[in-house]
């Protein structure tokens, strides 16, 4: 935040700060519940909903012939996919699926709900 302050960078700032309060309202409504969960998985889940928010905001914007609004939405994206962890690509989930068929010796299309938690843990977004 600080780079994007000191390069003049409003947008980004703006942004950044929108994700920051979008996590300290996350973290205080957890706080009321029962059980702590996971800060890397709560941090993602709440940036995945933000870009879904100003996806479907962009959609009803072009609908509605704001071109400028929906570009600004469409930053915003931008700058909040960038702390989203980075998908795996078709190639790499299909290495990852043969390598858990191999280890578990399922049939890859018939028993894959029975091999899916193995693939929790063989993703490298949730080995860190």
């Amino acid at each position: 935040m600080v780079s994007a302050m000191k390069a003049g960078d409003k947008q980004r700032t703006a942004t950044i700060r929108l994700i920051q309060s979008a996590l300290k309202n996350r973290d205080i409504e957890l706080r009321t519940g029962a059980a702590p969960t996971d800060d890397d998985a709560m941090v993602t889940e709440v940036l995945q909903k933000m870009i879904k928010q100003r996806r479907e905001s962009i959609a009803l914007y072009e609908q509605g012939g704001r071109a400028e609004l929906a570009q600004a939405e469409q930053a915003e994206v931008g700058v909040i996919d960038e702390f989203l962890p980075q998908q795996m690509s078709e190639s790499e989930t299909n290495a990852a699926i043969d390598a858990i068929v191999a280890e578990t010796g399922q049939a890859r299309s018939r028993t894959w709900a029975a091999s899916w938690p193995l693939s929790r843990n063989a993703t490298p977004a949730s080995s860190t």
